[in-house]
């Protein structure tokens, strides 16, 4: 009986262990938070003015801002963009990959959950999430019933998430919403650029009754250059 209290209380240590980018993100001095955390919702807001304005438009935000938000927001706002299982959410940026950080709670177990990911745009708003490896604290984590909790919250909130599996690992298609103000307006999401500490989101809005914008060969390499100096001119 001892060896098996051991082994319990073992496997539930191990389980609670987090990740130093967690660790950092959750000791944060409050008002530093919500100096980041302001900030974000500054710059969503002016965001959320240039999208439904005809033309293009581009948002850098930080990993300090998404994590100050999350942290202000509090458990009210999260629950309405998470499964309820997933509560204290952090997030760590680097080039093209990013660190997720959460607490999922289960009746009789919870955890911190530890999700090492490739972001990148597949096609045009359809944002692809490769999950290279996933963690319970110390103990490798199988997918299954996250993922399940993850698609059914995005279904609830109006985001498709589809399922799919690239060499071995869990790859989720986030397509976001194109039809924008009564489906007067079209949304495209046309970059989406990780670098250490930053994500860099552009793209460019257009009335639904103008003529598609054509499609010339090479086009792809010429929005991504546009993305780039768009890019270099919002940090300078």
């Amino acid at each position: 009986m001892a060896a098996i209290t051991a082994a319990i209380g073992g496997l539930y240590w191990s389980c609670q262990q987090v990740p130093d980018f967690y660790a950092r993100a959750m000791v944060q001095d409050r008002g530093a938070l919500e100096r980041a955390g302001k900030e974000l919702e500054h710059q969503a807001a002016n965001l959320v003015g240039d999208v439904r304005r005809p033309g293009r438009w581009q948002a850098q935000f930080t990993a300090d801002e998404i994590n100050g938000w999350l942290a202000m927001a509090g458990e009210a706002t999260n629950a309405r963009l998470l499964p309820p299982q997933i509560s204290s959410p952090r997030v760590g940026i680097d080039n093209e990959r990013a660190q997720i950080a959460f607490r999922w709670s289960k009746p009789l177990w919870s955890a911190i959950v530890h999700l090492e990911t490739e972001v990148y745009l597949q096609s045009e708003n359809v944002v692809a999430v490769r999950i290279c490896k996933a963690r319970a604290g110390w103990l490798p984590l199988p997918l299954g019933a996250l993922l399940t909790d993850m698609v059914a919250a995005g279904r609830d909130i109006g985001i498709a998430i589809e399922q799919h599996e690239i060499d071995g690992d869990a790859l989720l298609l986030v397509t976001l919403p194109g039809a924008y103000d009564r489906g007067n307006k079209l949304i495209a999401l046309e970059s989406v650029e990780l670098t250490p500490n930053e994500i860099y989101v552009a793209g460019r809005c257009e009335r639904a009754d103008s003529r598609p914008l054509a499609r010339e060969p090479g086009s792809s390499q010429k929005s991504a250059d546009q993305a780039q100096v768009e890019k270099v001119n919002l940090q300078r």
